[in-house]
């Protein structure tokens, strides 16, 4: 048997959206040449053979929530190796009502669910071209819903880039995470900076720390 303790896996290629510095989207989309999902079949047999500690869904080229039978590979995960950890990084644009109901079913509490929403409803897609909050907060508020009612722990998290838009926007932001019930919120520097529209105006430290320096106060 093969031992992996982490892995990091790319499901697809396949995303909606057309953010400003993905590699879908820069240089003339020259990268995708073709939709590709891994076999699904295949790589479960591959995942339960090498019985990971951790596995991290967050395609570099595609969301993992459009790879063909998500959920039937998260319960093959889980079912085969229940501490197993989870992490899922999506930004939760153009699916349904049941498919997160399904994904929040078969996540447990040592799962982790993180929607990436850089800014403001009202902002955010200026950099997640294509995303819509309506699709967003109802996977938002399904997740949440659904691991109350199974009384789970999952948590559920809101990741968010600070780009030169959303500087100003990211109390907004958090007070949101706040009203919707998630259990983290977190803000993190963008790797990329071919667009210098998108460029911060200080070095993002001292954005982060002025922020939870704002944030403890609040919750004293």
């Amino acid at each position: 048997m093969i031992n992996f303790s982490d892995l990091h896996v790319g499901l697809t290629n396949r995303c909606r959206l057309l953010c400003a510095e993905c590699a879908r989207t820069t240089l003339g989309g020259r990268y995708i040449q073709s939709m590709f999902d891994l076999d699904v079949d295949y790589f479960k047999k591959f995942l339960l053979e090498c019985n990971p500690n951790k596995i991290l869904f967050c395609g570099n080229w595609g969301d993992p929530i459009y790879s063909k039978d998500f959920v039937g590979l998260v319960r093959a995960i889980k079912t085969q190796n229940p501490s197993c950890q989870l992490e899922i990084q999506t930004n939760g644009s153009g699916k349904s009502i049941d498919f997160w109901t399904k994904l929040a079913t078969e996540l447990l509490d040592n799962d982790i669910l993180i929607f990436s929403i850089d800014g403001s409803p009202e902002n955010y897609n200026k950099y997640r071209v294509n995303s819509d909050w309506e699709d967003v907060e109802l996977a938002v508020k399904t997740v949440i819903k659904t691991k109350k009612k199974l009384n789970k722990k999952t948590s559920i998290e809101w990741k968010h880039l600070v780009f030169s838009y959303n500087e100003d926007t990211i109390d907004i932001a958090y007070d949101k995470s706040v009203e919707l019930g998630f259990d983290k919120f977190f803000l993190q520097q963008s790797m990329v900076n071919i667009e210098k529209w998108l460029t911060i105006s200080r070095p993002f430290r001292e954005i982060e720390q002025d922020f939870y320096d704002r944030k403890n106060k609040r919750l004293l």
